[in-house]
């Protein structure tokens, strides 16, 4: 049994992990979460659309209609 407090506060980041905090320790806006989480998706399932759709359980529509929400606020 783990005690709270052996729960660290800020994870310790490894390869292939997802950055919760920001560099500051609050925690990072849940958009920006769901950008890397699409990108890392596109990269491991090596640019398969149906496959990256199915894997995060949303339609492959919805997963370019989010890629151009990215590119939108990126472009700001």
């Amino acid at each position: 049994m783990i005690s709270g407090n052996e729960i660290p506060l800020v994870p310790v980041p490894d390869v292939g992990s997802l950055r919760l905090f920001t560099q500051d320790g609050e925690v990072r806006p849940l958009e920006e979460l769901e950008a890397d989480i699409i990108r890392f998706a596109i990269s491991h399932y090596r640019g398969q659309m149906s496959e990256v759709a199915r894997r995060l359980k949303i339609g492959r529509s919805t997963v370019y209609r989010k890629l151009d929400d990215i590119a939108a606020k990126e472009e700001q």
